[in-house]
């Protein structure tokens, strides 16, 4: 195996390249476990923090999986599958921003449509809980309290749906709305009363059971951070699509 040398190049790039080339040359395969940091590190002649970097976003990717006491296995061997510019968009990148939140309309629309008819009243008790905490967030002004428990909110309805690879294509994307919705909320104030407001407006749709309503006040909710994120790119003259 080759050592990683040293450039311009970020090293977590490296390792990406390396773990790719592995995995085409046949070194690797998918369902192979890979040597924990340490060894593996030694190996790739790099230090354990571009490696953590590189594992967390071939985690994100849907490359490998991590579970403790298990180890790290492949479960995505085909590199030419894999989408090497699929990373938390910063806000400043308008195109990528634009398209995680045209994708994140697609899921959550499908999502209530599964939910609003399969609710329990169990997953009603955890909404619930989940609006109050984002209510007292709010009043207090704390954003990364707010995200939590809004982040809570979509998950909680995803389960809702009782489909278990709409909850799962949730989770994929998770980290890449975390950090993007820090990073609005806090660059752009003014998303987090609009988001309380749309987000009371879908679980009182929910508990009735009333369909076209909660579909359209989610599409109104995703559509209302996209005319937001439009309006901030515009007047910063930020371009997103060509």
């Amino acid at each position: 195996m080759a050592k990683i040398s040293s450039a311009k190049k970020k090293l977590s790039d490296y390792v990406i390249d390396e773990i790719k080339r592995m995995l085409i040359s046949g070194e690797l395969q998918e369902g192979s476990k890979l040597p924990n940091q340490n060894d593996f590190a030694t190996q790739l002649g790099v230090s354990r923090l571009p490696l953590r970097e590189a594992m967390q976003r071939l985690s994100q990717m849907g490359v490998i999986v991590e579970k403790p006491g298990v180890g790290t296995h492949i479960i995505a061997g085909d590199p030419s599958l894999w989408d090497m510019k699929v990373e938390a968009p910063l806000l400043s990148d308008a195109k990528a921003t634009l398209e995680l939140i045209e994708a994140r309309r697609c899921l959550e629309i499908t999502i209530v449509k599964a939910s609003v008819n399969r609710i329990t009243k169990e997953d009603i008790e955890k909404l619930k809980k989940d609006i109050a905490t984002m209510e007292r967030a709010l009043k207090r002004q704390d954003r990364t309290a707010y995200l939590k428990s809004d982040m809570a909110f979509h998950f909680h309805l995803a389960n809702a749906s009782h489909n278990r690879y709409l909850l799962r294509m949730l989770k994929d994307i998770q980290a890449l709305l975390e950090q993007f919705m820090m990073e609005a909320f806090s660059e752009i104030p003014a998303l987090l009363p609009d988001s309380m407001h749309y987000h009371e407006q879908i679980f009182e749709h929910l508990i009735k059971h009333e369909h076209r309503e909660a579909v359209q006040s989610m599409s109104d909710h995703i559509g209302s951070i996209e005319i937001v994120l439009k309006d901030y790119y515009e007047r910063r003259n930020i371009r997103s699509y060509e």
